[in-house]
């Protein structure tokens, strides 16, 4: 389990060998140096919950004890992982060449495993300030977040116009729409953008079939490439009020995104997901089980920039 979690619900069961009746003591074993005490809400029942829990390594046992005094005991290891910061990188210092390849070296480090590192071309010498339009539902016109900064587009406007790469962002994203609600088309033609980000993460998708919303994505994507316009696809979002078959089917809708899009697929879904019942991450949920917080949006604006 992960950080800021700190409780966990420990379930055992047994049953009585001789016809005879059983008794069940849940105990602490071991703990991190230092921890509080976790608190056993009922040590005695087969199942209860465990809160107060801290970084590190718990080991709980279950001890049944049968009405003759036989006994069984069963241990359970619970490790708490910190919720993971940004990677501290290091790229070597900068260059001024005389041929045209360069070699390109760093070094990354985090407090839990990185997955992978990749360039990309930030800016080119002389290159035109290029136009930003968004579309999509609610996360992208900045539901959850308690300020204007703090949302994902307003985020990314501020950082790509300090660097001098974007002169004017257009977010047409409206909460509650679709992917098949907007007229491409016009849209393209009204904002006449260098760069499309598409994020419709969750929206309809339990009334329409994958195949069905795999296609009206690249309806959108090919409608922008075949202009010239660069096109990202962001992933789905994790819904604590979908039912488990609808939360499971966003995680195959995003790998199958994955799939079609690939380079230009930007993968929301698996840095917010709880992978144990695929619900929002506490730290990043607004708290109404459909939209994210401002440390959502901020972890939305990384790997955007990411990608």
């Amino acid at each position: 389990m992960q950080l800021p979690a700190s409780q966990v619900t420990l379930t055992g069961n047994g049953a009585p060998g001789n016809g005879g009746t059983i008794t069940f003591a849940w105990t602490k074993i071991t703990s991190p140096v230092s921890a509080p005490n976790p608190i056993i809400a009922i040590p005695n029942a087969a199942s209860t919950l465990v809160t107060g829990l801290t970084e590190g390594v718990y080991v709980f046992r279950l001890t049944v004890t049968q009405n003759d005094n036989q006994v069984a005991t069963s241990d359970v290891t619970i490790t708490v992982v910190p919720v993971p910061t940004l990677p501290i990188i290091t790229t070597n210092d900068p260059q001024t060449i005389v041929t045209t390849n360069v070699a390109l070296s760093s070094t990354s480090s985090g407090n839990v495993p990185l997955v992978s590192t990749k360039w990309t071309k930030f800016s080119v010498q002389g290159q035109g300030l290029k136009k930003l339009t968004v579309i999509g539902s609610s996360t992208a016109a900045g539901n959850g977040t308690t300020s204007g900064d703090s949302t994902l587009v307003n985020r990314l406007k501020a950082y790509y116009q300090a660097q001098g790469i974007l002169s004017t962002v257009t977010n047409l994203a409206q909460s509650g729409s679709t992917p098949f609600d907007l007229n491409i088309t016009t849209t393209l033609n009204t904002t006449q953008p260098d760069v499309l980000l598409v994020c419709y993460p969750s929206n309809l998708y339990t009334a329409s079939t994958n195949i069905t919303v795999l296609a009206r994505f690249q309806e959108i994507y090919d409608s922008a490439t075949n202009r010239g316009i660069a096109c990202y696809i962001s992933g789905t979002q994790p819904r604590n009020d979908f039912n488990a078959a609808d939360r499971a089917n966003l995680i195959v809708l995003n790998e199958a995104l994955r799939t079609k899009f690939e380079a230009k697929f930007i993968d929301f879904l698996t840095a917010t997901l709880n992978t144990t019942d695929n619900s929002i991450k506490t730290e990043f949920s607004a708290g109404d089980g459909i939209h994210l917080n401002n440390t959502g949006h901020e972890r939305l604006y990384q790997l955007v920039r990411g990608g």
